[in-house]
């Protein structure tokens, strides 16, 4: 007999909704971790590795790209395995 959790991964992998999933957890990792930035630039989709975020300021644009590789690495750190490469503003 299958386990819930075995039976609901199942069902997200049969549906191809993993990076979907991955996208909630990775925007809980954004609200709590990444509180400095939170209020100003939002995760807006993760798909194919890729992070995409949006702010509406310049200079939080400018902010967040000298921060890229900090920011993926933490988010690779609290995830467990390497799910960001590359983020798009």
């Amino acid at each position: 007999m299958k386990s819930v959790k075995n039976i609901i991964e199942q069902i997200i992998i049969e549906n191809n909704m993993e990076d979907e999933v991955r996208f909630i957890h990775i925007s809980d990792i954004w609200k709590n971790h990444f509180y400095k930035y939170a209020n100003n630039i939002s995760v807006i989709k993760y798909k194919n590795k890729v992070l995409y975020l949006k702010t509406n300021s310049p200079s939080w644009r400018q902010e967040i790209a000298m921060q890229f590789d900090t920011i993926i690495k933490q988010f690779n750190f609290y995830l467990k395995e390497n799910l960001i490469e590359k983020i798009i503003i």
